[in-house]
């Protein structure tokens, strides 16, 4: 195989010419420049989705485990606090399905890390407009944790 040195520019570049992750998809269109980075930002998109959507799963499966109450008081701040702990099993469908989720989780980060590595500036604007759509879209189903000891003193 023949390498073309603009495939090897190790400098951020705007070229047309570029093969992204594999030899079969090489570009050199504006047309299918766009279209690769229409792709490009939606697997950066999903990328985000499915870390949310972990999290969301984590969280539902924690639900169904039993638990043991945690009780914590303070003499400064008089409150109560509640917590519960517990583990999901080893051997059980919502552990394996988290597994099997990191695993395509750490698969599209490396493909995205690669794609960065490519140089091209405009591969490189849709993965960050990608990352900030999908972080926009999902992000906000997170739960938020405050510790209500740090935010009540004065």
């Amino acid at each position: 195989m023949q390498l073309d040195m603009d495939d090897m520019l190790e400098y951020f570049h705007f070229s047309t010419n570029v093969t992204i992750l594999f030899d079969g998809w090489h570009v050199t269109t504006v047309p299918g420049l766009l279209g690769s980075c229409a792709v490009v930002l939606l697997l950066a998109f999903f990328f985000e989705v499915l870390k949310t959507f972990r999290d969301l799963h984590l969280r539902q499966a924690a639900n169904n485990v039993r638990h043991r109450l945690i009780e914590t008081a303070t003499e400064k701040t008089r409150i109560l606090e509640k917590q519960a702990e517990g583990e999901i099993q080893i051997l059980s469908w919502p552990h394996a399905i988290q597994s099997l989720l990191h695993i395509l989780q750490a698969l599209i980060g490396y493909m995205l890390m690669l794609i960065v590595m490519t140089y091209n500036g405009w591969l490189i604007f849709s993965v960050l407009i990608g990352v900030g759509l999908g972080y926009f879209a999902s992000a906000w189903k997170r739960k938020i944790k405050v510790d209500v000891t740090e935010t009540a003193k004065e």
